[in-house]
């Protein structure tokens, strides 16, 4: 593989081995000519002391891998210590991951629901799941859980439990409504790599019943071009079912224009962070502008993400955008209260 063990015997001070490491990067970074290329190699160190009372050397082994993953972590190329701060982070760390794999089993995962509005009339066009988790008395965001679920390859398994939920709850909810929500669901890129995604939505649309074209998956930039060709043939053969693809957060990622075009991409997301500055700042509101042009050039749709202000509405208003989502329209909610918004209108 590509990691390595030194280990430092008959050391005094702790700071010899910072001086250790430093001539080991100093070594590593070298440049190396292989077949007519020049290469310039680097390593991130982890350096755990062996004094702290280990029982066994697999236990110093562990703490120096954690000391490694904060080096990567602050910058790569760079050496870090294990230290008292790191093992509590490392224990924190553990616990998350042996309880998100209990998480369903346990009945602590949760589906809060956002609207999206038509930026016109506020009228309630779809909703996007939002995954939480109720863990001890709180209720954690994705950003607190979902990396340690990834570690703990457990993340394709939440993503499935995620899709089949939400589309029992919006078949229900759709119920005699003469104009049914639409339901946007996320994936992670996993849920493209590992699996079979496609056998994954047949199942959860005929169990509960939610038609092919009321469900909206959502992918990031990232997630799409790091599986590029199988994310092509998965989400054709979605699309050919009647599903519709949205590309989120879109132009925060690799923004390869290219692949729009190959792709069976229905609608862009405009990311939050060019949405908050569309009233303030010139190129924000320039890039805003140049996705609406561009998703109208491709026969797109296009939701701006994180609109908090009416101003942002009226500006989105101005441009032609027609569907908006954030927390002027509504934060997440559970699912019977945002369906009161969509009831009785904004």
């Amino acid at each position: 593989g590509d990691e390595f063990v030194i280990l430092v015997e008959d050391i005094e001070r702790v700071d010899e081995l910072q001086v250790v490491a430093d001539r080991l990067h100093a070594v590593l970074r070298e440049p190396v000519d292989i077949e007519g290329h020049r290469l310039h190699p680097s390593a991130s160190i982890g350096i755990a002391e062996g004094r702290r009372g280990y029982t066994s050397p697999e236990e110093l082994l562990r703490d120096a891998d954690t000391a490694m993953y904060r080096a990567k972590k602050e910058g790569r190329a760079r050496s870090a210590f294990f230290d008292q701060e790191l093992r509590e982070w490392a224990l924190r760390r553990l616990e998350l991951e042996n309880g998100i794999r209990l998480a369903i089993a346990q009945d602590e995962l949760e589906l809060h629901y956002q609207p999206v509005v038509d930026v016109a009339t506020g009228r309630v066009h779809g909703v996007e799941a939002l995954l939480r988790w109720r863990r001890g008395g709180r209720l954690l965001l994705p950003g607190e859980f979902l990396g340690h679920a990834t570690d703990a390859g457990a993340l394709t398994e939440i993503g499935t439990w995620a899709l089949r939920e939400a589309c029992e709850d919006i078949a229900r909810a759709n119920e005699g409504r003469s104009d049914a929500l639409r339901l946007s669901v996320n994936l992670a890129s996993c849920q493209l790599r590992e699996g079979d995604l496609i056998r994954t939505v047949d199942e959860a649309l005929e169990s509960s019943g939610l038609p092919a074209s009321n469900l909206v998956l959502e992918l990031t930039e990232t997630a799409i071009i790091e599986n590029a060709e199988q994310a092509a043939h998965v989400l054709s053969a979605l699309r050919e079912r009647g599903v519709r693809i949205h590309l989120d957060d879109f132009g925060a990622g690799y923004s390869g224009l290219a692949y729009l075009q190959q792709l069976p991409v229905d609608c862009l997301k405009i990311d939050r962070s060019f949405v908050s500055g569309i009233c303030e700042k010139p190129g924000d509101l320039a890039i805003v502008r140049a996705i609406l042009g561009l998703a109208e050039g491709l026969g797109m749709e296009v939701v701006a993400e994180g609109v908090e202000t009416g101003a942002q509405r009226g500006t989105l208003l101005d441009l032609g955008c027609p569907f908006a989502q954030g927390f002027l329209f509504g934060r997440p909610a559970d699912l019977p209260t945002t369906m009161a918004r969509a009831v009785v209108g904004l």
